[in-house]
């Protein structure tokens, strides 16, 4: 997808989010509630009274952005009384004088490495080395092509420093399992077309640098009006993505959940080399060519498999262990094993079994006899 729908441009942050104690007056609310048991009747009458005058004075109205995952409060913006919901496709609210605001557009995530063996396995799994294009260059590349189909025109761009650092926070207080840089970059693009509505697209450019390689991606959402509500709509855009308020409860929930999963991945991670080091380098699985239970090697689960006497039906390749070794990784994981050289393809198990063979169409994942734990194919990159 080269151009994306200009209708939908613009950014807010993907994940709006809110703090319990920060949503709107609650700090107040709170101080209130918590008086409550020394206050008589007419004092709690009078908080209620209050409260809602408040209410009825507050010139903005607060719209939640629930997880789905867990039903918690992720996010709340605030908006002019008199905005709603929309209801059509491809966008988020509707105001009046016609102004509406777009749904939040995503790039995929790009990837770029300096690191040769690291684009040797790009190629292998067919992911292009693509190196971070400039903000000019992805409205070149992205929205100018479709602006122009659209009749539309590129009117000016302006620089969003606040909104950038704001994002780029957000993003900083989430779990990462490495030490990551992250670098935000925001530019407002404001557009026009034949009929001189006008639109004013927010645009981020967000980069994750770790270890030897970089991922990065771009988000935008619009708020479009008729010209002459255009300074009046570009105001409420700007302010409704810097009222952003985050739920921190949300948030720890998240970062405890991915902590968690990274813990078990790096146990599995451990435990995996463990055993394939054992089993690259033990002397006991220096057999001979032809020898079926060389087929799948684990020091650990020899036994088993002997005792059940799996067979493959050739698909799988003997490793005459001559102390020849591959270096075999799998992309998606990130992780790199040096193994017993021989074969072409290579499968790896959640246990630390690997399975050499010269069969491409061989997979384990098919096979009911062993593929009652996870298999990964991994590529041989040297």
């Amino acid at each position: 997808m080269k151009t994306l729908k200009l209708t939908y441009l613009f950014a807010f942050t993907i994940v709006l989010v809110s703090c319990k104690n920060e949503f709107g007056s609650q700090d107040t609310i709170n101080a209130a509630e918590g008086d409550y048991q020394y206050a008589d009747t007419a004092q709690l009458v009078n908080v209620a009274q209050n409260r809602k005058a408040k209410k009825a004075t507050d010139p903005f109205d607060y719209f939640d952005d629930l997880d789905k995952t867990n039903g918690m409060v992720a996010s709340r913006i605030k908006l002019p009384k008199g905005w709603k919901r929309s209801k059509t496709e491809g966008y988020a609210f509707e105001g009046p004088g016609q102004m509406r605001i777009g749904d939040v557009q995503m790039s995929p995530n790009f990837y770029y490495t300096w690191d040769s063996n690291m684009q040797y396995s790009y190629q292998l799994n067919g992911v292009h080395n693509t190196y971070p294009l400039e903000l000019e260059q992805i409205v070149e590349e992205y929205f100018t092509p479709y602006a122009e189909q659209s009749g539309m025109r590129l009117v000016s761009t302006h620089q969003h420093k606040e909104i950038a650092e704001k994002y780029q926070a957000f993003l900083e207080s989430n779990f990462r399992s490495a030490p990551t840089q992250i670098m935000v970059d925001c530019v407002g693009l404001e557009w026009v077309d034949a009929n001189n509505k006008k639109y004013y697209t927010i645009l981020r450019r967000v980069i994750s640098k770790r270890q030897n390689q970089l991922s990065w991606s771009f988000n935008n959402q619009h708020i479009e009006s008729p010209s002459n509500e255009f300074g009046k709509a570009k105001k409420i855009h700007l302010d409704g993505i810097m009222s952003e308020e985050y739920n921190l409860e949300w948030l720890h929930l998240k970062n405890q959940q991915a902590a968690a999963k990274s813990n078990q991945q790096y146990r599995e991670h451990q435990a995996r080399m463990a055993s394939l080091r054992l089993n690259s380098t033990s002397s006991s699985y220096n057999k001979s060519v032809g020898d079926t239970y060389s087929e799948i090697l684990d020091i650990n689960h020899n036994g088993y498999l002997k005792n059940s006497n799996i067979q493959y039906g050739g698909h799988q390749k003997t490793v005459n262990m001559i102390g020849e070794q591959v270096l075999i990784g799998n992309h998606g994981t990130g992780e790199h094993y040096k193994v017993a050289s021989g074969s072409k393809y290579y499968w790896v198990n959640q246990n630390g079994k690997y399975i050499g063979t010269d069969n491409i169409n061989f997979d384990p994942r098919a096979d009911k006899r062993i593929n009652n734990v996870q298999w990964s194919k991994f590529n041989v990159e040297q």
